[in-house]
């Protein structure tokens, strides 16, 4: 299990130097390609020499620990989207907003703000 601890705090160095990160998928594949570069990289210079060798455990654990930040975020994405205010007096699909007071951009119906409401 030292391959998951070595992930798991990679992960806590990323957040600290770097705070939650909610990239797009786009912007997720570039930093993951990135990193998947500087593997590549690694791994070529231990096959053939160079100075980078030495990093492939390092290069290993870091597209690891990207690939977990995407995982998180897309739980992150999916929990929120779950968790968006309908319109509970019509069929809009118009999620409820705390800018427009809890009204309906549809209906203008009002709802109670989600600390009162009743689930």
């Amino acid at each position: 299990m030292a391959a998951i601890d070595d992930v798991l705090a990679e992960r806590a160095k990323q957040d600290a130097k770097w705070g939650e990160q909610n990239h797009d998928p786009i912007l997720w594949s570039a930093i993951l390609g990135e990193e998947c570069g500087d593997f590549a990289q690694a791994a070529l210079h231990a096959r053939f020499g160079g100075d980078k060798a030495q990093g492939l455990h390092d290069e290993a654990i870091q597209v690891a620990a990207v690939a977990v930040a995407i995982v998180e975020c897309l739980d992150r994405t999916a929990t929120r989207k779950a968790q968006e205010r309908k319109c509970p007096h019509c069929p809009c699909k118009f999620p409820l907003e705390e800018m427009y007071g809890w009204v309906c951009q549809m209906c203008f119906l009002a709802t109670p703000p989600p600390e009162t409401a009743s689930v």
